[in-house]
């Protein structure tokens, strides 16, 4: 496993050439973009826009691991809308074709959330339709479409998220696995061994809650048993990009570099 870190923690203003830069100082040998309204690649993107990106990668030697489709925020594969739905597979379109043209194999998806309105199962079922209709695309282009278990209220379950995966049925739509996101109520060396394989890629993240209180902490601070992680990575045979997604100060940001080697290393 190589060591990335996200412009999702990082933050999305500065000279994107001294951004990479600074990735690189601290140890990363990857980062994953942000695709957006203001994220490394607009949703808009230009062929030329891209060419720079690409030629960026190479003049610092930081490769792109992935893309977070943050969007627009107008749009939402669970929506009651029609439209809404038409408008985030059009952002999920462009960030396929944006992929492919930087060579990235992976798009970090947060399809949409259960609220009072879309209840679990009729979000469940929509997430199952449209990534269907997204997998022709995602196939075409090499991308694969990781679907994240965020906190949206869906997907609480790796039996949930392996089930909807094996029902889109497309081997190139898995899971984005976040380590540290259901460390509260799951164990994630679980969660790695139920989804196996469906795993695209993965994001090294802890979380610590004592005392009433609740919180994303400094990797090796909280609750996620990392060698059992690591067991569990190892078992099914993940050998991708471990992406950070520490956020803070350069320091934490460099302090996380070092501990990635440590817990890679078991």
């Amino acid at each position: 496993m190589k060591k990335a870190t996200s412009q999702i923690m990082y933050g999305r203003e500065g000279d994107f050439e001294k951004v990479l830069a600074q990735v690189k100082k601290w140890g990363y040998e990857g980062f994953e973009l942000v695709m957006g309204t203001n994220g490394a690649i607009s949703l808009d993107a230009k062929k030329a826009d891209l060419a720079r990106l690409r030629e960026l990668s190479k003049k610092t030697g930081v490769a792109y691991t992935s893309i977070c489709v943050d969007g627009s925020g107008k749009g939402s594969l669970t929506a009651d809308d029609p439209e809404k739905r038409l408008v985030r597979k059009d952002e999920i379109r462009s960030a396929i074709d944006a992929a492919s043209q930087l060579g990235i194999d992976c798009l970090l998806i947060v399809p949409g959330s259960v609220t009072r309105e879309v209840p679990y199962d009729v979000a469940y079922d929509r997430v199952i339709r449209e990534m269907k209709e997204l997998a022709p695309a995602a196939e075409k282009a090499k991308v694969n479409l990781g679907i994240e278990n965020v906190w949206n209220r869906l997907f609480v379950s790796p039996l949930d998220m392996r089930d909807a995966i094996d029902r889109v049925g497309s081997k190139n739509v898995g899971c984005f696995f976040d380590i540290g996101n259901f460390v509260f109520w799951s164990y994630p060396e679980q969660w790695i061994r139920i989804l196996g394989t469906r795993i695209k890629k993965v994001h090294f993240k802890d979380f610590k809650f004592e005392n009433m209180r609740c919180d994303f902490t400094q990797l090796g601070k909280g609750q996620v048993d990392w060698p059992a992680v690591m067991a569990a990575l190892r078992e099914i045979g993940y050998d991708d990009f471990a992406i950070s997604e520490v956020g803070g100060s350069d320091e934490i940001m460099a302090e996380a570099s070092r501990i990635m080697d440590k817990l890679l290393a078991l």
